[in-house]
């Protein structure tokens, strides 16, 4: 009686002729002897520890980019061209020509000031857009420094204050926040997946030493 393989229903085998080796059910031939198991598939190799050290290093990058990120951002609120009393007296004020300044009254009060240049006209302020503030001082006003030899006129009560420094601008500052949280939660993030995935790469690979397992032969 003919035998008829699996995979060909109809098509008899030629008697008396055995299947042959590796190909027991008429399917494609194997490079392994009839009986002979399959040999498990090799674990792929444990991941470099430079994976450890990269994942790592972007955690601690992190809080180090945001601390630094906040400091170029407020770092203009810090800076101080002059404080002068807003008792009616002039102050002369010599800042830098053709930049812009603003004025910082202390919370709570109402002074007001008239800002002249050194050919004695009234310099324009402006209104600050948004609300910056640092420390006891609230930016009122931004103006030109025009030629940089100013004289400044301010009243308010007896030993109010005001003081003249850098304002940033609106956008300049959110835009500096902005960046300062995510570009740091981008870094934290990415070297926590990093960490995890090397772990995870790692516990479940064969050491790197290990020699590959030569392939068995019929």
């Amino acid at each position: 009686m003919s035998q008829l393989p699996p995979d060909q229903p109809g098509q008899p085998y030629p008697p008396g002729q055995p299947y042959p080796p590796g190909q027991p059910w008429g399917g494609a031939p194997t490079p392994y002897p009839p009986g002979h198991p399959t040999p498990p598939t090799p674990r792929r190799r444990r991941p470099s520890v430079a994976w450890f050290v990269v994942g790592g290093v972007l955690v601690v990058l992190a809080p180090v980019v945001f601390a630094l990120s906040l400091f170029l951002t407020l770092r203009p609120l810090a800076q101080e061209d002059a404080v002068v009393p807003a008792d009616g007296s002039t102050t002369a004020v010599s800042l830098p020509a053709g930049e812009e300044r603003a004025l910082y009254r202390e919370i709570g009060s109402a002074a007001r000031c008239e800002i002249t240049d050194g050919s004695g006209a009234v310099i324009d302020q402006r209104p600050v857009s948004g609300d910056f503030t640092y420390n006891e001082w609230r930016a009122v006003s931004r103006f030109d420094t025009g030629d940089g030899d100013l004289s400044l006129t301010c009243e308010g009560f007896p030993g109010g204050r005001v003081r003249v420094g850098v304002v940033p601008s609106t956008e300049g500052f959110v835009g500096g926040l902005l960046l300062g949280i995510l570009l740091p939660l981008v870094l934290g993030v990415t070297g926590l997946l990093v960490l995890v995935v090397t772990g995870i790469l790692f516990a479940t690979g064969r050491p790197r030493h290990e020699p590959d397992q030569p392939a068995v032969t019929a």
